[in-house]
């Protein structure tokens, strides 16, 4: 059976940092938010929430761009810097989001719940996440 080599590998290690491809982590940092924003979100699970929140964004920046990947790479895509935001208004699973977080945090970004600054939990006893934000740190 044919398998694709993979152009994109993402990895942390706690204390020393997020990789995508052996080279450290954010790649960018996008110095002038107030003029272009690239956020992420997915169109399969884009509630009205979501849209709302996008508008929200759209309305404090000059460009807005949208992106839509897997919900992991979104995650990932903030954290390399080649998107700003990614906000998930919609459920998800810890099991959906605990590596792509773990990249996000030792990049030096988080992943908050929404409408919070507090960090998304693990290891709880119901695994449903609370909806999030991926961001830089606050």
């Amino acid at each position: 059976m044919y398998a694709p080599a993979l152009e994109e590998m993402y990895w942390a290690k706690k204390g020393e940092g997020a990789f995508k491809n052996g080279v450290a982590l954010p790649l960018k940092v996008n110095s002038t938010p107030e003029k272009i924003v690239t956020v992420v979100a997915s169109k399969s699970h884009l509630s009205e929430e979501t849209q709302a929140f996008i508008e929200n964004v759209r309305s404090s920046t000059e460009v807005l761009h949208f992106s839509s990947r897997g919900s992991s790479l979104k995650v990932c895509m903030v954290a390399e810097g080649s998107a700003d935001i990614y906000p998930r208004l919609a459920p998800t699973m810890e099991w959906d989001t605990a590596a792509a977080d773990a990249i996000v945090r030792e990049s030096g970004k988080m992943t908050y719940q929404y409408a919070t600054t507090l960090s998304l939990d693990y290891n709880k006893e119901n695994l449903l996440n609370p909806w999030f934000v991926v961001t830089k740190r606050f």
